[in-house]
């Protein structure tokens, strides 16, 4: 069942008033209608067997999850600090600038690589 509306104070109309003789609303009306929406995914249908397997493959996936924080991931060496980095950088002896220029290329590539980590 359709509602129409008048947009300039909300009160009801007649379809009448509120349509044209093609069906289309006018300007200055509003309809409201109710909707029902359903889901197009389909679920399958698993046999006993498959749905224990889920189950405990679920089952599994809970248990590991919320023992993790009993048994932490190693952890990769920690690197030098900042401080040691720039005193590494001080004591280093000179070279060309190209080689200056490649090497601070890759360092750089190498701290975004780890910056994740900080």
């Amino acid at each position: 069942m359709n509602h129409y509306l008048r947009v300039s104070d909300g009160t009801l109309a007649e379809s009448g008033e509120a349509l044209d003789e093609r069906g289309v609303l006018r300007d200055g009306f509003a309809i409201r209608r109710a909707v029902s929406m359903m889901d197009a995914q389909r679920t399958a249908v698993l046999s006993d067997e498959q749905r224990a397997r889920r189950i405990a493959d679920i089952e599994t996936r809970k248990e590991r999850l919320s023992n993790a924080w009993r048994t932490p991931a190693p952890q990769p060496p920690q690197q030098p600090s900042l401080a040691a980095e720039l005193a590494a950088l001080e004591r280093r002896p000179a070279t060309s600038p190209a080689r200056d220029a490649e090497a601070a290329r890759v360092e750089r590539d190498r701290r975004l690589a780890d910056a994740w980590r900080h």
